[in-house]
């Protein structure tokens, strides 16, 4: 696996900065805490930005759809073509 954020977030959390602190609260640094601790795994720190990041996503689609009266598209990755004329057909 690519080590880039964990690198990132050890060089980070050897400075001294706590989970305290602002920048350390953001989903991919403050996993890692628990991890460098010693209270969970590695897979567990994986998992648990995972989780987080489908959390968030949910609040966001959630406040979205609040907010304004949105009609969604199902994208279908195997046939773009066919999402591109379900958009056109509402369109015309």
């Amino acid at each position: 696996k690519d080590l880039g954020l964990e690198n990132e977030v050890k060089q980070l959390y050897q400075q001294c900065l706590k989970r305290t602190h602002q920048s350390m609260k953001a989903i991919g640094y403050k996993e890692w805490f628990d991890y460098f601790e010693g209270n969970i795994s590695q897979e567990e720190v994986y998992e648990n930005i995972k989780k987080h990041s489908r959390q968030y996503a949910k609040r966001q689609y959630t406040w979205f759809r609040n907010q304004f009266d949105v009609h969604w598209y199902e994208v279908h990755l195997d046939d773009f073509y066919q999402t591109v004329q379900d958009v056109l057909g509402d369109i015309q």
